[in-house]
């Protein structure tokens, strides 16, 4: 798991897998979008052998580097 100091956006654009940020846990699928607030750790997981394609968007510019957890 990671942090980000910003939102962040992540914009399925094909396969399915697991999105986990604070305590939740949801499957995402192809043409899904999530919003994360700033400072919530969260991850991704691929489920299965196909291509999990994700579009990443932070913003505004984070004042501070994103950081493992």
């Amino acid at each position: 798991m990671h942090v980000s100091y910003t939102y962040v956006y992540l914009y399925v654009l094909e396969g399915e897998g697991i999105v986990e940020a604070g305590d939740e846990s949801r499957e995402i699928t192809a043409d899904t979008l999530v919003e994360i607030s700033p400072e919530v750790p969260h991850r991704l997981i691929n489920r299965g052998d196909s291509v999990f394609r994700v579009l990443n968007v932070k913003a505004p510019r984070a004042k501070k580097p994103t950081h493992l957890v």
